[in-house]
C-alpha cells in the first residue's frame, strides 16, 4: 500500500482517505494499473511478481502461512482445538491475493 501510495502522489492520482485499507489498496492498485507512465506499470509488475513469489513459496512450505493465520485468527479463538483454514486465490487476478 505504501508504494501505491507513493506512486499516486508522484503521479497526482487522487487518494479517497474514506476508504477502508482493502477497498483503498484495491482502487489504488486499479488506479495505478490505468496510469499511462512506464513508472506505475512498473511498479505493478514488481507488484505482481512479488505476490507471485509469495503465492510460490506457500505452496513450497504452507508453514509459515499455517502459523500466520493460527497466530492471527484473534483472542477469542485462540485456544488449543483444531483449525481447518481454507485458502483460496485467483490467479488470474492476482490483485486479490491478500486482499
Amino acid at each position: 500500500m505504501t508504494l501505491l501510495k507513493q506512486m499516486a502522489r508522484t503521479h497526482g492520482v487522487p487518494i479517497n482517505a474514506d476508504l477502508s485499507d482493502a477497498a483503498l489498496l484495491q482502487d489504488l492498485w486499479i488506479k495505478t494499473s490505468d496510469h499511462p507512465t512506464a513508472e506505475c506499470r512498473d511498479l505493478i509488475n514488481r507488484l505482481t511478481e512479488f505476490r507471485r513469489g509469495v503465492l510460490n513459496e506457500v505452496r513450497r512450505d504452507p508453514t509459515g502461512l499455517i502459523r500466520w493465520l493460527y497466530e492471527n485468527q484473534g483472542e477469542r479463538r485462540f485456544d488449543s482445538a483444531n483449525r481447518l483454514f481454507l485458502v483460496l486465490i485467483n490467479e488470474r487476478n492476482i490483485l486479490t491475493l491478500g486482499s
